[in-house]
């Protein structure tokens, strides 16, 4: 869609949220029910056993969301906050969205949230 609308073309929104919105669920599965981060070993075998079963379109994917934010190690918790922040810009610039904004901004404050929990910056 980014391609054919544009990068914060009204069309884009819903899928700015979608995306988001996964990278937040992902993130937030990632944490174990008590809140703590899983142990170093977990995160390394599951992750690599991740790669080895892509099929590369992941990959691709995490690297185009990683050039866009602009580092080199992003985490799902910065990739959802900056996904679900572009939503909101294009979605306040018309303002008869005031429920998708309440969503996107409910949203933005469980990012808030998680990194918080994580210590996150």
């Amino acid at each position: 869609r980014v391609a054919h609308y544009g990068e914060l073309a009204p069309e884009c929104a819903s899928v700015y949220y979608k995306y988001g919105r996964a990278f937040l669920w992902k993130a937030q599965k990632a944490t174990n029910p008590l809140g703590n981060l899983p142990e170093k070993g977990t995160i390394s075998k599951a992750h690599s056993e991740e790669r080895e079963n892509s099929n590369g379109e992941d990959q691709e994917d995490r690297k185009g969301y990683n050039e866009m934010a602009g580092a080199g190690d992003v985490s799902d918790v910065d990739l959802a906050g900056k996904m679900l922040d572009t939503a909101r810009v294009i979605m306040e610039k018309s303002t008869d969205n005031t429920v998708e904004i309440s969503r996107i901004l409910s949203a933005l404050t469980e990012v808030s949230m998680e990194k918080r929990k994580r210590g996150i910056n």
